[in-house]
């Protein structure tokens, strides 16, 4: 997502978590896995990712989904 300091932002939806699943928890897992400019700043989780009729993911409806929940 864009921002106004950074230029954008890593935001992570992630789809069919189990319920018990945490946004504080997921983001202490990736900074555990992942490079530090790499970790989501947000993290949302959610039902489904939009699809397109095809079966791929529909990414500019997910990021529309993601500036939503920002």
């Amino acid at each position: 997502l864009p921002d106004v300091r950074r230029g954008s932002r890593l935001v992570a939806l992630i789809a069919g978590a189990d319920a018990d699943a945490h946004e504080d928890t997921l983001r202490a897992l990736c900074r555990q896995r992942l490079g530090p400019a790499i970790v989501p700043y947000r993290i949302h989780l959610c039902d489904a990712l939009p699809m397109l009729a095809g079966g791929k993911p529909d990414y500019i409806a997910a990021m529309a989904l993601a500036r939503g929940l920002a």
